[in-house]
Formats: C-alpha cells, structure tokens, sequence
C-alpha cells in the first residue's frame, strides 16, 4: 500500500484499489481540488474530485496516472473555462505573486474564470492586462468571476469586461486588513506638468498642452482598492492631464487611457510601481509611455493597488 499526497506527474505503478475512499486523510479545508487523470503527465481523461461543506475530499483513483493536488492556499486562481472550469489546460493556474507574461505558464489568452481565497484578514486584488508586460486593456478583479465575458461591471469587483481568452499579464497584491485599526498607507501625487512641479533643468516647469495652469492632486492609498476616474476624484478640467506622478507608500499604480467602465480596443493601461521610480519618489514624465501622447490620448482613470 502506498501514499500520495502530493501533485505527481508520473505516478509509476498501477493503482487498483482506493482505500477510504469515502474521506481522504487530509485536514479539513486545505485541499480545493484534486485532478486524477488516466494517462501521465496530467493527460488523458480527467477526474476531478471537489472539497465538500464541510472541507473534507475523497474519491477512488483507481486506474490514475498522474494526480494534481490543488492547494487551498490564500491567492488567485485561473481557469481556462466558464465557472471555474477547464477546457484544455490539465489544471488552474495559481498564483500568490504577478506575473509579466502568462505565456511561461502556457495560459496566455485561455483565462476565462478567476477564483480568489482570501485568507483571514489577508485580500488579495489583482488586475488583469491584455497585453505581456501589465500593458493594454486592463481590469481591476476583486473578488471571484465565473466568466469573464458576461460578468457585471464594478469599481471595486470587476471594473471593465476585459473577456474571455484575452488576459496575458497580471497583477497580484496582498492587502492586510485589521478591522479597526486605521493604517497611513501614504498617498499618490498626480502632476499636470512634468517632474513632479519641481523646476526642470534648463526653464521653467510647463502644464500639460491645452491647460492654462499647473495642478496637482493628492489621492490616498486605501486598504480597499478601487478603479476610479482621475477628473472625477481631483476636479480637473478636460484640457488637464497627468504628466508626473509620486508614489509616497508602498503601492503600485496603474494608469487607463479611458474612463472606469468604459474601455475598448483603443484604451491602453501602463502599471507602476515603486521600482519604476529608480529610488525616488517621482516618475518624472510618463509622456513617453504608451498612456500619453500629444494626440490626445492622456491617464483618463487609476488603480492604485496597497502592496502589504
């Protein structure tokens, strides 16, 4: 008799029989899913066996190849089908940390379902970009969506219908919330001028093309992270645009070429953190980045992600 208690791609001798199949020996909640497939390496016809109401697991492997244990650890989880289901991929993709390009993990442009476990007091947030790199349409996801193609739109939830098969990066934060205590997460500075309003080298600072005067706006870092609109939270005028931006705080921020809830094929997304800054505080000039050109296209709307 052996044990399994861990993914194994190639289990290596037959199983015919599965002792206490009615309750596997694993504590209570820590086991979502467990994928047992007829063939190795995660392939042929695939069982999966569901944590019950009262978090136990169980099921006959008999005739398995190859079993993957997927963990209920606190993070994010893909799934290349509607309701967290799968299509093609062997098993979710999970992941606590972002992720540059999700061609590493053979899941780029398949994620159609997201499923998020907090755990306690620890949030995870993440938000999803269409293009390699955090760049492109983006969305902010705040809690679990069955299909992303369908799913309504929320400031705080899901705030553009980014759709199915089209996520290529992402990015994930933990946030640590204390019922009752308040924390100072620091802020966010938005400039109409470059270099955070400081002089420039060379002349005097300058607005943004089409404004008359420089402006600047304070925005906190909350524990609870929402996508809004940057002329709705700072009162701006249409001509005024972001040029330069301070990140006081441990945070990252991503800037939208359109208003929350209203993204299309043109809008494109650029995220920022505190490593963007090269040590300071200020990103001097975002006009050579792919929110901002002297056409017209400016940072319309914000995400600003808490990084506990």
């Amino acid at each position: 008799m052996r044990c399994i208690d861990s993914s194994t791609g190639k289990i290596g001798y037959d199983i015919y029989e599965t002792k206490n199949e009615d309750k596997w020996d694993f504590p209570s909640s820590s086991i979502l899913k467990v994928f047992a497939y007829t063939g190795e390496n995660y392939t042929g016809e695939r069982t999966i066996f569901e944590m019950d109401d009262e978090g136990n697991i169980s099921g006959d492997i008999s005739g398995a190849k190859s079993i993957y244990f997927l963990r209920n650890y606190p993070g994010i989880y893909l799934y290349d089908g509607p309701n967290y289901g799968l299509n093609t991929a062997p098993y979710p993709l999970y992941t606590s940390t972002s992720i540059a390009n999700l061609s590493q993990f053979n899941f780029n442009n398949k994620t159609q379902s997201i499923e998020i476990v907090h755990g306690g007091m620890e949030k995870y947030r993440a938000v999803v970009f269409t293009s390699q790199n955090y760049e492109g349409m983006c969305s902010l996801v705040g809690e679990s969506i069955e299909n992303l193609d369908s799913a309504s739109k929320d400031q705080w939830q899901y705030s553009e219908r980014i759709g199915n098969n089209s996520i290529s990066s992402v990015v994930v934060k933990r946030e640590i919330v204390t019922p009752g205590v308040i924390k100072d997460r620091g802020y966010v500075v938005f400039y109409t001028t470059k270099n955070c309003g400081r002089p420039q080298q060379g002349g005097m600072a300058l607005p943004t093309i089409g404004s008359t005067e420089i402006k600047e706006c304070r925005v906190n870092i909350n524990p609870a992270t929402s996508h809004s609109n940057i002329y709705d939270d700072c009162g701006w005028e249409e001509g005024d645009a972001v040029l330069s931006f301070e990140i006081i705080g441990n945070a990252g921020l991503v800037l939208s070429t359109s208003k929350r809830g209203q993204s299309d094929i043109n809008t494109t997304c650029k995220y920022f953190d505190t490593s963007s800054l090269q040590g300071g505080t200020c990103y001097a000039d975002i006009s050579g980045t792919s929110v901002y050109n002297f056409w017209g296209r400016k940072p319309q709307s914000y995400i600003i992600i808490s990084a506990d």
